[in-house]
């Protein structure tokens, strides 16, 4: 073997374009930084979410569910069949908190790459 090829195999790979972005601190915390915030919106949307389904399903009592009395529905002030209201509150919960999940770990892979 040669000296020339022992120098070829010891050379560093060639490094991705991103990787040229490395040192840049800046771009890394702004890219963070947006990370965040869609992060905390999601989480207070889905935090809402549970309070209003939690306080909707708590205002209903031993009575309205004996006699099929319609939810109502705070802040809207729309009255739902009781039905429906427990019907669809748990679908609700599961979408946002799918969703939820879904952006988390997109925004996840965003910071990370």
């Amino acid at each position: 073997m040669s000296a020339g090829n022992e120098a070829d195999d010891l050379q560093p790979p060639a490094l991705p374009p991103i990787a040229k972005d490395a040192d840049d601190l800046r771009a890394i915390r702004q890219t963070v930084d947006d990370a965040a915030a869609v992060s905390a919106t999601l989480w207070f949307s889905y935090i809402f979410v549970m309070f209003y389904i939690a306080v909707a399903a708590g205002a209903v009592t031993h009575p309205d569910l004996l006699l099929e009395t319609p939810v109502k529905l705070p802040f809207l002030n729309i009255d739902l069949p009781l039905l429906v209201f427990f019907s669809l509150a748990p679908i609700l919960f599961l979408i946002a908190h799918v969703y939820g999940a879904f952006r988390a770990s997109k925004t996840q892979g965003a910071t990370v790459s």
